[in-house]
């Protein structure tokens, strides 16, 4: 093969492989944003019911520690009675792609 076709065909491996690879990472931190979002929204329902921390620690900043350590960016916490809904977003590429996810825990119905 000369030179050319190598090129040529190392040039379309990689730009088929490129879009396969960013669709990938969009779905891991999709993933990322998921967990991140229902540990956070767990730990608030949990400080909100006096369960997890010191008792003196809001339910939100409890999300928001629980988020933060888990790579995510809390854009949201709601606290109802019994009840914490938390929504996040986790960033990638320099912050070109943001996902956001939301979770709800508490007490059932």
């Amino acid at each position: 093969m000369s030179v050319p076709v190598v090129v040529a065909i190392s040039g379309g491996a990689v730009a088929l492989a490129l879009p396969v690879m960013v669709a990938s990472q969009v779905i891991v931190a999709g993933a990322e944003a998921t967990n991140a979002a229902d540990a956070a929204a767990l730990a608030a329902a949990d400080a909100e019911l006096g369960l997890l921390g010191d008792g003196e620690s809001a339910p939100c900043v409890v999300a928001q520690a629980v988020a933060d350590a888990n790579g995510a960016a809390t854009v949201t916490c709601d606290l109802g009675p019994g009840i914490a809904e938390v929504r996040v977003t986790v960033r990638r590429w320099a912050g070109l792609v943001a996902i956001t996810r939301s979770a709800r825990a508490g007490l059932a119905d």
